[in-house]
């Protein structure tokens, strides 16, 4: 990665500066190329650095920092299903809730700021990211304690409200009435790849293993069967839904008809 050589080469070109001002060089340089060479005082570049790139969590929020905005995606993308899915309120119509009535917010925890009342009882303002912005939710000393354990920065969390009209206030307050980790919701669906030529025995012994009741869930699963130079995408029927486990992958990849599994 470029940032991982960023350093290095600054020192090497630093002391290289040094070296041609002083009108020294080091005895050993030559050997960096593996050759000396009389006469040649040049210094071998820097090895390149090679590392694995940062998570996709980490450059986004880098592009953030630096750039004020997500330039190759938005950290909440993988949640998109999830929240369409559940009918989860964006904070763009948050002002638009009615009094009393219950919905579904949610976001990525990026800060929370822990506080005593003037009775010395903790509560808290947490600001979330949700797919439209950023906005705060205030957490009374009873959901402080309640959600205390969800309160954690980076943390992708479904929160249901009631919408409440504080007394001499003009504007709704969201009441936490629930928690809960995203990443727990998240549907994901399941892709096997066969291998070439599986009989019907093996296929039956797939429907079996996707059929167990432990395996339940809410996510398709779809075969990629080889034709030739081609390969065919199969979705199982409604009959077939479940929860891609890492048991169930685990269980999958280890039959022999089985070439990968993923859940996508």
């Amino acid at each position: 990665m470029l940032f991982a050589g960023i350093d290095a080469a600054v020192q090497n070109g630093s002391r290289m500066q040094a070296d041609a001002a002083s009108g020294q060089g080091n005895f050993f340089d030559n050997f960096d190329t593996g050759v000396a060479q009389e006469g040649d005082s040049k210094k071998a570049p820097p090895r390149e650095i090679m590392i694995e790139e940062w998570p996709e969590d980490k450059l986004l929020s880098l592009e953030k920092e630096v750039l004020g905005t997500y330039i190759t995606g938005h950290p909440f993308a993988k949640y998109m299903r999830t929240w369409k899915k559940l009918g989860m309120l964006s904070s763009r119509k948050h002002a638009d809730a009615q009094v009393n009535s219950k919905f579904r917010i949610g976001g990525i925890v990026r800060s929370i700021q822990e506080r005593l009342t003037k009775q010395g009882k903790p509560f808290a303002i947490i600001t979330l990211e949700d797919p439209d912005g950023i906005y705060e939710l205030f957490l009374s000393t009873a959901n402080y304690e309640t959600f205390h354990s969800f309160l954690i920065a980076g943390t992708a969390l479904l929160i249901e409200v009631t919408a409440r009209l504080p007394e001499g206030r003009d504007r709704i307050q969201m009441v936490a009435k629930k928690m809960q980790f995203l990443d727990d919701l998240v549907t994901q669906d399941l892709h096997i790849l066969l291998q070439p030529e599986t009989s019907n025995d093996e296929l039956h012994e797939i429907r079996e293993t996707l059929l167990a009741e432990k395996h339940r869930g809410e996510s398709s699963v779809y075969f990629h069967v080889k034709d030739g130079k081609r390969t065919i995408l199969v979705r199982t029927g409604h009959v077939i839904r479940i929860h891609p486990s890492e048991e169930l992958i685990s269980s999958l990849t280890a039959l022999r008809c089985v070439q990968e599994v993923k859940s996508l």
